[in-house]
């Protein structure tokens, strides 16, 4: 029998559809590129914000009219939504949560809704990635136990759990050579080991013994990073911090009870940018409780932090959070206008900084090709949410290259080979 499996949402939603996919390949069943050709296919679904549920839904909508036998959906939507999304998508023949992956036996047994403990922590090395040869996502925990007011994380995912030290070694032991960059993803990548009684500085230095390529952490939580993990990141990776902010109004953070304040980003910057750091971070815009003097706060401090890297979300009413129950809504138009407001402002940054790195000369890990151009990142960009690089010269696919910048704008850097065909040996960190 053959399945297709296609994924939604982030990277920790890739990394488990990888052991999806080993263990359906390892019963012998064959996957196939084609959802017309599949005797089953599988939608591994996002519900984070809404935008996440509507490409879900609509996916499983498309897929349904052109399946040939069953749809199953799994992940995030059928753990919050769990029997009703089989009442309201009749396409979908059945769901399961983000419980272990061996599970879709049910499903395939004839089961209509299989669910178990939330989560997902392997104890296994997938053969199959689903990320290109040269890099990969590692999952180091699960869950999450912040209880901020808008997001739905912990009711999906369950409980803060570290994943165990040796078994993440031991994947990141067993990769082919063609891996030239690991990425570790959790909900708060910053908090790894405190229940094991390790720490994620005693991991990075471990997983630095025996990895030598490019090293990133994402996902690190403002109220558990601190100078120490900061330090070990400038000296055992690429030096790339994502920490997600998500405001700085003193007054909005308590209202989205994120357990910090302006002070505590303030100081956390101070930190990152004497360490030499890429800092990267996220904000959410419009939500409830933000008025326009908090929305000119962080305007203002935009315009004065001047991040390296920077994601905005507009604020959405997620149901079964306490916004969601207790806060009225801001107007759309207002919500987008100050998402446009903050992008024109970090766009403006980014094109500055950018030009400043002109004639410069950056170690480069080739993504792909572009017609004649190879298309890259340097240590500041991680996969798919940050800038690229584009190449004039001839390159490989999963290669790190020396590459002088020659021009730039906003979110691109365009570069030549400082030698023809100069491949680096080894990778900036």
């Amino acid at each position: 029998m053959r399945f297709y499996l296609e994924v939604l949402g982030c990277p920790k939603n890739l990394y488990d559809a990888q052991f999806l996919v080993d263990y359906l390949l390892k019963k012998g069943f064959e996957f196939t590129f084609n959802p017309e050709d599949a005797d089953f296919i599988i939608v591994s679904t996002c519900t984070f914000i809404e935008p996440a549920t509507r490409e879900s839904i609509e996916r499983i909508i498309e897929l349904g009219e052109i399946k040939r036998g069953k749809l199953f959906v799994t992940g995030c939507m059928p753990e919050r939504y769990r029997e009703n999304l089989l009442r309201e998508l009749p396409e979908i023949d059945g769901i399961m949560g983000t419980c272990k992956v061996e599970k879709i036996d049910e499903l395939l047994s004839g089961k209509r809704a299989v669910f178990g403990k939330k989560g997902f922590l392997p104890a296994w090395i997938p053969e199959n990635l689903l990320t290109p040869p040269h890099y990969v996502y590692i999952k180091i925990s699960e869950g999450c136990s912040h209880r901020c007011s808008f997001c739905i994380i912990p009711s999906l995912k369950g409980k803060y759990r570290s994943r165990r030290m040796e078994d993440i070694l031991h994947e990141i032991g067993e990769l082919p050579p063609e891996v030239k960059e690991i990425i570790l993803v959790g909900q708060d990548t910053s908090k790894w080991g405190k229940e094991l009684g390790l720490s994620p500085e005693r991991l990075l230095e471990e997983i630095s013994k025996i990895f030598h390529g490019w090293i990133r952490v994402m996902y690190l939580h403002p109220l558990t990073v601190d100078e120490e993990l900061l330090k070990c990141i400038r000296d055992f990776t690429v030096g790339y911090v994502d920490i997600p902010f998500q405001h700085v109004s003193d007054r909005v953070l308590r209202s989205m009870r994120r357990g910090y304040g302006r002070r505590r980003i303030e100081k956390i910057l101070e930190v990152c940018k004497k360490l030499g750091l890429c800092i990267r971070t996220t904000f959410i815009v419009g939500y409830p409780e933000e008025t326009e003097r908090d929305f000119e706060e962080l305007k203002k401090f935009l315009e004065d932090a001047e991040f390296d890297r920077v994601g905005f979300f507009m604020y959405y009413h997620e149901e079964g959070t306490y916004t969601e129950r207790s806060l009225p809504d801001l107007p759309l138009r207002v919500k987008r206008e100050r998402k446009r407001e903050v992008e024109r402002i970090q766009e403006g940054i980014m094109r500055k900084k950018h030009r400043e790195l002109v004639g410069r000369v950056f170690e480069v890990l080739v993504d792909g090709i572009k017609g004649k151009r190879g298309v890259g990142r340097t240590r500041m960009d991680a996969p798919d949410i940050d800038c690229e690089v584009k190449i004039d010269g001839e390159v490989e696919i999963g290669e790190f290259y020396r590459v002088e910048i020659t021009r730039s704008s906003a979110f691109t850097l365009y570069g030549r080979l400082r030698e023809e065909g100069d491949k680096a040996t080894t990778p900036a960190t």
